[in-house]
């Protein structure tokens, strides 16, 4: 089970949870504090993070708590130094996984997973679990915002579900959000604005819907990469100043656009081809980008027309406005680039 996921497969009264979670979300347990959970201390401490988990994980049918009557906690070999001498491999991995059984009083109509189970670290902030019931199969994200999802509910309720899953992910991704900073950034007025985030949109939903749908392939590992580079480039010639076209301008956004698409993708990876209302659910995570995208923006220029009128009753609009200009795009040039040389050096 890679880290961060986990599926849930529903038989009758029975539901049979498989998960993978962080080991930096447990207490009093990695006392070597190397941040993995070993065999050993797996054995060791089996009961304290049992009491954990299933005090963080819980199922329902929206109205009982289902009975928990198995938990079970593996910890998982090392695979990052797999084929080193001289490594030990009991060490164990960053995350481990739990196998949990619950059962209902009477077979659910839906259920509903609340998890508020959430790593340290950045990428640990995300759950992806797949539920599965016979032929049916449906995908739901988990964040600490959003720590319930319910399955096998109507088409209308899941794009609802994923339209709040979309909203959070633009406004919680500083990378997009730098990205659309710069996009502000370059335009001159409120056309180009309209020009250069439409483009921007277009494109990310190209990506987003070719790689869901499995018509456009792609190697999640150079994605981010990919993007804090986008950001780098953006912020530099804005800095830069450098003369280019509009034309250009916007084969450039366009060009990276279809990078950040894949990105969004990439969070939404399991979402396989047999999920049931699959449709529904890349249209409400689309959607939901699209409305986060719209508030940021609005947000960003009613700060800046607050600014501007502040300015112009000190008549300093031209250097305040410049001093905005640098940090904004100074920072997104700083932070795309510890984030590209972070990616590259794992």
């Amino acid at each position: 089970m890679p880290a961060q996921q986990g599926s849930i497969n529903l038989q009758g009264k029975a539901a049979f949870v498989a998960i993978a979670l962080p080991v930096s979300a447990l207490k009093n347990v990695d006392h070597n504090h190397d941040g993995r959970l070993s065999v050993q201390e797996a054995s060791l401490f089996q009961a304290a993070i049992a009491e954990q988990v299933s005090a963080a994980l819980q199922l329902s049918d929206g109205t009982h708590l289902a009975k928990l009557d198995f938990i079970q906690i593996n910890a998982e070999s090392s695979s990052e130094h797999a084929n080193a001498v001289g490594v030990d491999h009991a060490m164990g991995e960053k995350f481990f996984l739990a196998l949990l059984k619950f059962s209902f009083e009477n077979e659910p109509e839906h259920i509903v997973l609340n998890l508020t189970f959430f790593g340290s670290s950045a990428e640990e902030k995300q759950v992806t679990i797949k539920a599965i019931r016979g032929a049916t199969s449906e995908v739901g994200i988990l964040t600490p915002s959003l720590t319930n999802h319910v399955f096998f509910q109507t088409p209308q309720a899941t794009l609802v579900s994923f339209i709040k899953i979309g909203i959070e992910h633009i406004l919680s991704g500083w990378d997009h959000l730098a990205f659309l900073l710069s996009i502000l950034c370059i335009a001159t007025q409120w056309r180009q604005l309209l020009a250069f985030t439409g483009i921007f949109t277009i494109a990310h939903s190209i990506s987003l819907v070719l790689a869901l749908g499995g018509l456009l392939h792609f190697d999640a590992r150079w994605v981010e990469p990919s993007i804090a580079l986008s950001i780098i480039v953006m912020a530099g010639l804005n800095l830069s100043k450098h003369q280019m076209r509009l034309s250009r301008k916007l084969i450039v956004v366009f060009f990276f656009g279809l990078l950040h698409g894949l990105g969004f993708a990439a969070s939404l990876g399991v979402l396989d081809s047999s999920a049931t209302h699959r449709i529904w659910s890349i249209m409400g995570f689309n959607l939901g980008i699209e409305l986060g995208q719209i508030a940021f923006l609005a947000t960003c220029l009613s700060v800046l027309a607050a600014v501007r009128f502040v300015a112009e009753k000190r008549g300093k609009q031209q250097s305040i406005q410049a001093f905005l200009f640098k940090l904004v795009n100074g920072s997104a040039l700083a932070l795309g680039s510890y984030f590209l040389l972070l990616n590259l050096s794992h």
